[in-house]
């Protein structure tokens, strides 16, 4: 990839969870995730995120409700914003083609059926034609779907400890 190609991000769960919390690895997520203009989510991913930080606030004692209610608020907002100028473009998650499809990649890889359809939204999603220097990247802090998710062709990254595609 050069450095002048506009891509499409796909921020995973703990992307989204790592911009607005402070885990042990949000300094070098929210230095990278800062230059990409071209950040998405998948709405599996937006419930996700806002189920971790209900985690978070009632039973880890992790997030205050202020706390709570701003990681809230902020992801809203920006989903909203990535909403509205049309970037959340989910395919039929609920066709048989889809199902089969997550059903043999759960069934063949460590992934979950949640998982599974995030990787389906992007390799079949709105920016799934883009190739090249513009191929959508994935995004996330868990190893094992990085992993996964190239093993299925998709560019994926682990913030946590791998480097940036450049």
């Amino acid at each position: 990839m050069t450095s002048n190609a506009v891509r499409a991000v796909c921020f995973d769960a703990s992307v989204l969870v790592a911009l607005r919390t402070s885990e042990p690895y949000s300094s070098q997520v929210k230095g990278w995730c800062a230059n990409e203009p071209g950040a998405y989510t998948t709405p599996f991913c937006f419930y996700e995120a806002l189920n971790i930080f209900k985690s978070k606030w009632k039973y880890r004692g992790q997030l205050t409700e202020a706390e709570y209610a701003q990681c809230c608020r902020s992801l809203v907002a920006w989903f909203g914003g990535i909403t509205r100028r049309g970037f959340v473009k989910d395919p039929e998650l609920t066709s048989y083609d889809a199902l089969a499809w997550v059903t043999n990649v759960v069934s063949s890889t460590q992934l979950d059926f949640s998982d599974a359809y995030q990787v389906y939204s992007v390799k079949h999603g709105y920016f799934s034609p883009l190739s090249g220097d513009s191929c959508t990247v994935l995004a996330t802090t868990d190893k094992n779907l990085a992993v996964a998710a190239r093993s299925l062709g998709i560019l994926a990254i682990d913030l946590t400890c791998e480097a940036v595609p450049s």
